[in-house]
């Protein structure tokens, strides 16, 4: 019994021992082509893609007919827990300020029909897009904007320029929740 303790502990110690030595003088691999990836959204400052697609309502839209004023873009789906607990933070908001702000919503969702169930139940007022979640290649307006979770929400000035991008976590909570309100208010100094 005291021998297996020995040679186990031995065992152990040369494996440790080796462990450590083994990936000493060796470089890190390169990046991968094109760079590792940035963090998700756009960043501060940055010119908001622009893109045109229908609406659930069958009308069309396009950001730059927006120009001039500020526009909030949200990324949601019915599939998405925390994008329908931000929900009643993007009503009160829309509530609040949609005189001063145009509200843009775009449900990355498979399921169009639970979309249009969801915006009707809940009398979301603002301008739904509807995009597939699983395409074979990645839609545009999800690629343009490097939305890389849910909720992602945008805030971009009278210039078309993004004023919050959800480039970091901080930045990206600035948008939801509690923080909706507060941010919004500080932007248009109400």
């Amino acid at each position: 019994m005291g021998y297996l303790k020995t040679a186990l502990g031995l065992f152990l110690s040369l494996l440790i021992l080796t462990s450590v030595s083994f990936g000493q003088g060796k470089k890190a691999p390169p990046p991968p082509p094109g760079g590792f990836p940035t963090n998700q959204g756009l960043s501060t400052n940055s010119e908001a893609p622009n893109f045109a697609y229908e609406t659930l309502n069958s009308g069309k839209i396009k950001l730059s007919d927006y120009r001039g004023e500020y526009v909030l873009i949200d990324f949601w789906g019915t599939w998405c827990k925390p994008c329908l607990e931000n929900m009643p933070y993007l009503k009160e908001a829309y509530s609040k300020y949609s005189d001063d702000i145009t509200f843009i919503s775009v449900a990355a969702d498979d399921n169009k029909q639970a979309v249009v169930n969801y915006v009707n139940d809940n009398d979301i007022p603002w301008t739904q897009i509807v995009v597939p979640l699983k395409a074979d290649k990645p839609v545009e307006i999800i690629e343009k904007y490097n939305v890389r979770s849910y909720p992602s929400v945008f805030l971009i000035d009278p210039n078309g320029v993004v004023l919050n991008g959800a480039q970091s976590p901080k930045a990206k909570n600035k948008l939801k929740g509690d923080n909706l309100i507060k941010t919004l208010g500080e932007v248009l100094n109400k």
